[in-house]
């Protein structure tokens, strides 16, 4: 009895072990993607979308989540290199959600919720405690998350909010039968009640300012389910040989004991 109850519980930590993998196989799941997909089948522009995107504009001050890059230059003391200037450092921060941010030079600033001139104007008042007359440039950067089928996935920066499609394609190079670029998913907004996009690309233009991506987007490129099938075909094999060994193991051990 002590065999059989060692068997199932091996067979139930299997069939556990693959519903993990095909759960956790596809992410960002929604109860729309389906009518979604059933959407874009019949749409011919490329896209199709659900809920409301309460994301209008991009803010005018620094806010939580958001990365800054931070550029310092100082000027030559000598007299033949006069009125030139060099960059000393440049550093790039995040803004927690405590509004802190950090700095190998300046240590832990508060900076969320405040404009761009008055955060470099603070910063500037922290890079004179450091640094000999330092000139700072503050440059703004904003995220874009993307994950999947990509070759690194993570986080996208770029120096403008206005960011069209086409600016992921470089980060989205890899092959089709490996991801699934007709069901690509973008969320906007809090995960609770997410803004979906869903498009596929090989109708949806690139080059089209209809389709814009915003700051924070979460842009997820599923696996191609052949790609997805044969993991995990793999996986169940490998398992199977485990608990066939075990098996085996086992009733040996059983007939030893006669």
């Amino acid at each position: 009895m002590g065999e059989r109850k060692k068997l199932w519980i091996g067979w139930v930590g299997i069939g556990l072990l693959l519903g993990g993998c095909v759960r956790q196989t596809y992410l960002f799941q929604t109860p729309y993607d389906r009518a979604l997909r059933r959407a874009l089948r019949q749409n011919d522009k490329g896209w199709v979308t659900h809920g409301q995107d309460t994301i209008n504009a991009t803010s005018t001050h620094l806010v939580p989540g958001q990365f800054v890059r931070v550029i310092i230059e100082g000027p030559f003391f000598q007299e033949e290199s006069k009125g030139e200037w060099s960059v000393i450092r440049v550093d790039t921060f995040r803004i927690q959600s405590d509004s802190l941010a950090y700095l190998p030079w300046a240590g832990s600033f508060r900076v969320g919720g405040l404009s761009l001139d008055s955060a470099h104007a603070r910063l500037e008042d922290l890079a004179r405690k450091v640094y000999r007359e330092p000139r700072v440039r503050l440059y703004p950067l904003y995220p874009v998350y993307l994950f999947g089928a990509v070759p690194q996935p993570g986080i996208l920066l770029f120096d403008t909010p206005h960011i069209k499609l086409v600016d992921l394609m470089p980060h989205m190079g890899t092959s089709a039968r490996v991801a699934n670029y007709k069901e690509v998913k973008i969320l906007r907004g809090p995960l609770t009640s997410p803004h979906v996009i869903l498009l596929d690309l090989r109708k949806c233009s690139a080059f089209s300012d209809t389709l814009a991506i915003k700051p924070f987007d979460i842009v997820y490129v599923p696996p191609n389910k052949m790609v997805v099938i044969s993991e995990n075909i793999q996986i169940f094999t490998i398992a199977f040989t485990i608990l066939q060994a075990i098996n085996i193991v086992l009733i040996f051990r059983a007939n030893l004991m006669r």
